[in-house]
């Protein structure tokens, strides 16, 4: 049951360090061009908050989309391993986390 918990944890990581990676390449491009587009006479104004670009939208869209979709293969895992159980170890699930086996798979730890 750890080790379910863990390897789904390390798949959400690694899931959100990638896309994470992605934006920080795509802001450090964009970054590199309104350096260049600014001249040094110009008296630097504070920025205000805007949109980020549309490329980083795009990349926070699909972060979104594989985190519903893994969240969901992670719900179907804890299904299965549920249905594996005994009534024993059924009862140590509930033991463990104060809520029934099956509870626990739909929602998760």
């Amino acid at each position: 049951m750890e080790q379910l918990a863990q390897q789904h944890k390390g798949e959400n990581k690694a899931m959100e360090d990638a896309i994470d990676k992605q934006i920080d390449v795509i802001e450090a491009a964009l970054g590199g061009e309104l350096a260049e587009a600014t001249q040094p006479n110009q008296r630097k104004r504070k920025k205000r908050n805007s949109k980020p670009p549309e490329e980083v939208m795009e990349l926070m869209r699909q972060k979104r989309t594989r985190k519903r979709e893994l969240k969901a293969q992670h719900k179907e895992a804890r299904a299965a391993f549920v249905a594996e159980l005994s009534n024993q170890e059924r009862l140590v699930v509930q033991e463990t986390f104060n809520i029934s086996a099956s509870t626990w798979a739909g929602r998760g730890a």
